[in-house]
C-alpha cells in the first residue's frame, strides 16, 4: 500500500487536546509520522491542519496567519489567563465600561507588539516547558517577552462582562495574553472564555472535519488533500512542472538548473514547488547560476535566457 501523504483540515473540538486528534489520525492511518500546525488549547475548538507523511516536513514552510473569535470574559483574573484556572481576584465595577473606552484600550494590541506568553504555556524555559514548572510549583520569576503581530482586532459584540471579538495575528501569538492585558489595561483584570480559530493559514473552518474517535482509515483517505494544493495557496511559492530525468537529480540532491522563461517569477531566495506528474518531488530554493551586473540593461532576449538553480531544500521520499 502506497504511504499517504498530505494534510488534512480538522475542526478540533472543546475539551480535547491537540495530542488527542494526532493520536486519533496516527490511529486510523497506522502511520507514525502525524504532526499538527499549531497547537490549540483543549478549551480553544477551530482549525487544527494536520499533516500526513513527508508532509510533515512541509509544516514551517505554510503561511503562518491565523484568525479567531475569542470571548474575553473582563473583570476574572485567574492562573492559566482563562476561566479553566483558578480564581486569583474578581472586580466588581459600579458601571459597565464604556465601549469607547475598550476600543481605545485595543488599539495598543494591534501591530509588531511585545508579549509575555501566560504562565501555563508550552514555551521552554530553562529546559522544560512553562506549564511544567508552573504546575511543580516553579513559577519564573522573569518570563521573556515575545515579538508578535496582531493585524486587526474587531468588536463582534459586547455585553459586560463579556467582549466578543475577532483577532487576526500571527502565528506565536497568544490570544490569553491579549485577553489579559486587556483586563489590566481596563485595570479590572480579564481572562479568555472561550475560543475559536476560524483560519490557520490556507485551512479555514468551513472546509474543517470533525473526526471521531472510531475514525476509519477510509474515512480519513478521502479528505486527505495533496501538499502542492495547499503549499501553492502561498504567494511565496511557484509550482515547476519538472521531467523524470529532472526528478532523480533532485532526489540525490544535486541542484537543477533552470531558464527564468520556465518560472512566472524568477528571484533569487524565491521558493519553487518541483511537481512530476502530478506528484511533489520537492520544495527548492532559487539561487542565480552567474553573476549579473544589475547596473547594465540587457536585452529582452538575454533576460529570458538566464539562468538558475534550483537547490532542494526538501525532498519527498522515493517511496512516496
Amino acid at each position: 500500500m502506497k504511504p499517504l501523504l498530505g494534510f488534512i483540515n480538522i475542526n478540533k473540538p472543546k475539551g480535547v487536546t491537540s495530542h488527542d486528534i494526532v493520536a486519533r489520525v496516527r490511529k486510523a492511518l497506522n502511520i507514525k509520522q502525524v504532526g499538527h500546525g499549531g497547537t490549540l488549547d483543549p478549551m480553544a475548538e477551530g482549525v487544527l491542519p494536520i499533516a500526513i507523511g513527508s508532509a510533515c516536513r512541509f509544516l514551517r514552510f505554510l503561511p503562518h496567519n491565523k484568525i479567531y473569535v475569542a470571548e474575553v470574559l473582563l473583570g476574572t483574573r485567574t492562573t492559566t489567563d482563562d476561566v479553566e484556572g483558578d480564581i486569583i481576584e474578581q472586580i466588581a465595577v459600579s458601571e459597565n465600561i464604556p465601549l469607547s473606552e475598550i476600543e481605545i484600550a485595543l488599539t495598543g494590541f494591534i501591530g509588531n507588539i511585545k508579549q509575555k506568553p501566560p504562565v501555563y504555556s508550552a514555551i521552554h524555559h530553562q529546559g522544560k516547558r512553562l506549564y511544567e514548572l508552573a504546575r511543580a510549583g516553579n513559577i519564573p520569576e522573569e518570563i521573556r517577552d515575545r515579538d508578535v503581530t496582531v493585524e486587526s482586532i474587531a468588536i463582534l459584540d459586547y455585553q459586560y462582562p463579556v467582549l466578543k471579538l475577532r483577532i487576526i495575528c500571527g502565528s506565536g501569538t497568544y490570544i490569553r495574553s491579549i485577553a489579559r492585558d486587556l483586563g489590566d489595561k481596563l485595570k479590572v483584570g480579564g481572562c479568555l472564555q472561550a475560543l475559536i480559530r476560524e483560519q490557520s493559514g490556507p485551512f479555514s473552518l468551513s472546509d474543517a472535519i470533525e473526526i471521531p474517535r472510531d475514525i476509519s482509515r477510509d474515512d480519513l483517505t478521502r479528505v486527505v488533500i495533496a501538499p502542492q494544493t495547499v503549499l501553492a495557496q502561498s504567494p511565496e511559492l511557484e509550482l515547476l512542472d519538472i521531467s523524470s530525468t529532472e526528478t532523480k537529480s533532485l532526489r540525490m540532491g544535486q541542484r537543477l538548473p533552470v531558464t527564468s522563461d520556465r518560472l512566472v517569477t524568477a528571484s533569487v531566495g524565491n521558493q519553487v514547488l518541483a511537481i512530476f506528474e502530478g506528484s511533489l518531488i520537492a520544495l527548492c530554493k532559487l539561487e542565480s547560476d552567474q553573476e549579473v551586473d544589475f547596473d547594465e540593461i540587457a536585452p529582452v532576449g538575454q533576460l529570458l535566457e538566464r539562468r538558475w538553480k534550483l537547490k532542494p531544500e526538501v525532498v519527498v521520499p522515493n517511496a512516496e
